[in-house]
């Protein structure tokens, strides 16, 4: 039966099953406060917003102008797909630096 002594951040363990000393660091980062989780929300809506008025103009406003009517509605969906993906793309650099940074 292993045994464990938790500490610190840092502190090192000792395992008797794997004859090793291992690093415990699984110690949880303080919680920020909810403006800051307000304002990363916010930015990624703006990125929503931004990239979704585009998808818009060029699906439903440039496709009323002649012989490009179809090459703008598939650019309207090209652009809301690429607004959703850099929303994804955000979250996951957040989610790293958060990570990074220990909260």
């Amino acid at each position: 039966m292993p045994h464990w002594s938790f500490g610190s951040p840092g502190d090192f363990c000792y395992s008797r099953r794997n004859r090793r000393r291992v690093t415990n660091n699984s110690a949880v980062p303080p919680a920020r406060s909810v403006s800051t989780y307000v304002e990363e929300g916010a930015r990624i809506a703006a990125i929503l917003l931004v990239w979704g008025l585009v998808s818009l103009l060029f699906a439903f406003g440039l496709t009323e102008l002649g012989v490009f009517g179809r090459v703008f509605w598939v650019l309207g969906g090209v652009f809301a797909l690429t607004g959703l993906l850099n929303a994804v793309l955000y979250l996951c650099y957040r989610t790293v630096d958060y990570a990074q940074r220990g909260g």
